[in-house]
């Protein structure tokens, strides 16, 4: 199995919109998360903290996700008019 877990005080707190409308860097996350999703392997997303845009896209592509009492996830782009990239409402 893979085990999927953040630094830090956060799972992954997703993208900084200041980087919005510049090139993406790889990986790309509809790819990364294709990815996820196909392992032959058993992924697990550990979550603590936030889980926030493509922290909680990751989250969701994972195979099985466990998370902390206290963790917070959401798709916050959605408040800027912007669907999530990797197919986050779709999973």
């Amino acid at each position: 199995p893979v085990m999927i877990v953040g630094e830090g005080r956060a799972f992954i707190a997703g993208a900084d919109i200041t980087e919005f409308g510049k090139p993406p860097m790889e990986p790309h996350l509809p790819n990364l998360c294709n990815q996820i999703e196909a392992s032959p392997l058993l992924v697990v997303a550990s979550m603590h903290g936030v889980s926030l845009g493509g922290g909680l896209e990751v989250a969701l592509s994972a195979h099985y996700r466990i998370a902390q009492p206290s963790a917070r996830v959401g798709l916050p782009e959605v408040h800027l008019g912007l669907i999530p990239g990797a197919g986050g409402t779709q999973r």
